[in-house]
């Protein structure tokens, strides 16, 4: 997805959900949201009032259970 400009995480989350078939509405709570989903841009995760700026590349990271 392209964004016109810096964004936070959380507007490129409502965006995603807005525009993508299946994509679900997260909460964006800080907590909530890493209940369901760890956002990182590379270098550092995200929370939802984070910075994304246009080329930014994110990888969305389900939480996994197990030993």
């Amino acid at each position: 997805m392209e964004v016109g400009g810096p964004l936070t995480l959380a507007e490129v989350l409502q965006q995603l959900a807005q525009q993508v078939d299946g994509f679900p509405t997260l909460p964006l709570e800080v907590g909530r949201l890493q209940a369901e989903v760890l956002i990182y841009d590379g270098a550092r995760f995200l929370r939802p009032g984070d910075t994304v700026r246009p080329g930014t590349i994110l990888e969305l990271l389900p939480p996994t259970a197990g030993g």
